[in-house]
């Protein structure tokens, strides 16, 4: 029984053997068809291109102005390339340069009323929280209920006055 078992298993170790050894030819063989191509590269690089004649058709719109003076601004030049959505010319109204010159001296006098404004609010404000931490200060060493109501009148109004100057 044991000569029956050990030749079972020599009969599977060499069928696997041979099963290995035949999938090895068949590899050997399939590289020697097809070899694989290797390349040395020094100092270079590798690239492969195709190149094809293909015709683009896309939808465009010429925009011509023969006089340019008739209330149009031409932004892009000719020829030049524009994407979707961007624009071409610019319509311009007659008193637009007065226009232009109102806003400019509006906001030259909007920046001098703004900086006006902001240079007297800090010392307001600062004014008003040392008032206020004076009369905190001072609430400390009271006992008496009406002198703190007076106090807490008197803190109330600062905040308002505070609050205000700050919005």
């Amino acid at each position: 029984m044991e000569k029956k078992i050990r030749k079972g298993r020599v009969f599977a170790v060499v069928l696997i053997l041979a099963l290995v050894f035949i999938y090895a030819v068949y590899l050997v063989a399939k590289l020697v068809q097809n070899p694989t191509n290797t390349f040395m590269v020094t100092n270079g690089k590798i690239s492969q291109e195709e190149s094809d004649i293909g015709y683009i058709i896309r939808e465009e719109t010429v925009v011509k102005g023969q006089n340019y003076k008739n209330g149009m601004v031409k932004i892009k030049n000719e020829g030049e390339k524009v994407a979707k959505g961007d624009s071409v010319f610019r319509y311009y109204s007659s008193g637009e340069e007065e226009l232009k010159n109102k806003i400019a001296e509006l906001d030259v006098e909007i920046q001098s009323l703004m900086q006006n404004e902001k240079s007297s609010f800090p010392s307001d404000v600062k004014l008003l929280e040392s008032q206020i931490e004076k009369e905190l200060d001072s609430i400390y060493g009271v006992n008496n209920a009406q002198k703190i109501q007076e106090y807490k009148k008197n803190i109330n109004s600062y905040i308002t006055k505070k609050a205000k100057i700050s919005s």
